[in-house]
């Protein structure tokens, strides 16, 4: 009688702690969450110009992105295109927390067509998102970015 007491006491303190591994598992998993938002901001030329001209973008992430990200973050942006280019150019940049409010990347001398930009910062992140470009038109492009999962496959199943 005794040797089975202490055996199902053993399994119970085996199945408890499995059962707590998982669980903890499970709340160190941040699902991801919160609204990405992109806002732009069109200025088209106020002259007919060349199907030739260059057009403008610019990007950054609004105010309420920065609150989140922990000091001294870094955020990620990659832009590429226009996709009608036979290889179409991307741009990979690190950028600074300090630079909020300011454009993260700016390009001035772009040929029209579609482009696609992602942002990411620790925990972070907005994107891809694409959009197109107009023969000498300036596109303002702000994002809001939403905070991306920290689970694993693992801890993905266990839920």
């Amino acid at each position: 009688m005794r040797a089975s007491l202490t055996a199902s006491f053993v399994i119970a303190n085996a199945v408890a702690a499995t059962a707590c591994k998982q669980a903890q598992r499970a709340a160190d998993c941040v699902p991801e969450h919160g609204v990405e938002v992109w806002v732009e901001r069109r200025f088209p030329p106020t002259v007919e110009l060349a199907d030739t001209a260059f057009a403008s973008l610019s990007v950054s992430i609004a105010l309420d992105s920065t609150s989140p990200l922990p000091a001294g973050s870094m955020i990620s942006v990659i832009i590429a295109g226009p996709s009608t280019a036979p290889t179409p150019d991307t741009v990979r940049v690190l950028a600074s927390e300090r630079t909020v409010g300011a454009s993260l990347w700016r390009g001035d001398q772009l040929r029209a067509g579609v482009y696609t930009a992602a942002l990411s910062a620790t925990g972070h992140a907005a994107g891809p998102r694409s959009f197109s470009l107009a023969p000498g038109e300036r596109v303002e492009v702000e994002a809001r970015l939403r905070q991306s999962t920290t689970c694993d496959s693992d801890s993905a199943r266990s839920r």
